[in-house]
């Protein structure tokens, strides 16, 4: 029996890289897995990749931009496995360049996809944990490029560090609900 036997997760950008890790990691510890992303090919066979390894894992395509992809998301996770315990916030894009040749779309873009889609599904998901009255678990994705600074990286080092603030705020905000929050801050 696995660490997460019982519980229920869902995870962005758990088409690749880190977010399919995570997604693995949590099926072999005994979760339910819904994975979310954009890539759809890529996510569905990371889904089923886990289902043949013996877990449960549900891949439904998810633009963290879109709040109605959220609520689907949050909706998919309750409605296939009775209910949503963890969050992980993963889902991200890279746009580098130095602050002087940066365009306002490649900024806007960056803050978007980071900072926005982890308050969009922050908020989704915290709403479901709030009224299953069970508690939960978010973990939101900062990065040492947020907390130290990382040159050509403006757009990203400001969502990331906005993140870690959107994520203290939360953890206090859900505490009362007894849903943690917390941050990791990866380093390439």
């Amino acid at each position: 029996m696995g660490r997460l036997e019982g519980k229920v997760a869902l995870i962005s950008g758990a088409a690749r890289g880190q977010g399919a890790d995570e997604a693995r990691l949590f099926a072999e510890e005994g979760a339910c897995v819904v994975l979310g992303d954009i890539i759809d090919e890529e996510g569905r066979q990371v889904s089923a990749e886990i289902g043949e390894l013996g877990g449960n894992a549900t891949y439904v395509h998810l633009d963290v931009t879109s709040e109605s992809d959220w609520k689907n998301a949050v909706s998919t996770a309750v409605n296939e496995y009775g209910k949503l315990d963890v969050l992980v916030n993963n889902a991200g894009i890279l746009r580098d360049r130095t602050i002087l040749k940066m365009s306002s779309e490649e900024w806007d873009e960056v803050i978007r996809v980071h900072l926005t889609g982890t308050f969009t599904c922050l908020q989704a998901a915290g709403r479901i944990m709030k009224e299953q009255g069970t508690g939960g678990r978010i973990v939101n994705t900062s990065s040492t490029s947020g907390l130290l600074g990382n040159f050509g990286q403006a757009n990203y080092g400001a969502a990331k560090a906005g993140i870690y603030g959107l994520t203290r705020v939360a953890a206090i905000e859900l505490a009362k609900y007894e849903i943690t929050v917390n941050a990791i801050a990866p380093m390439a």
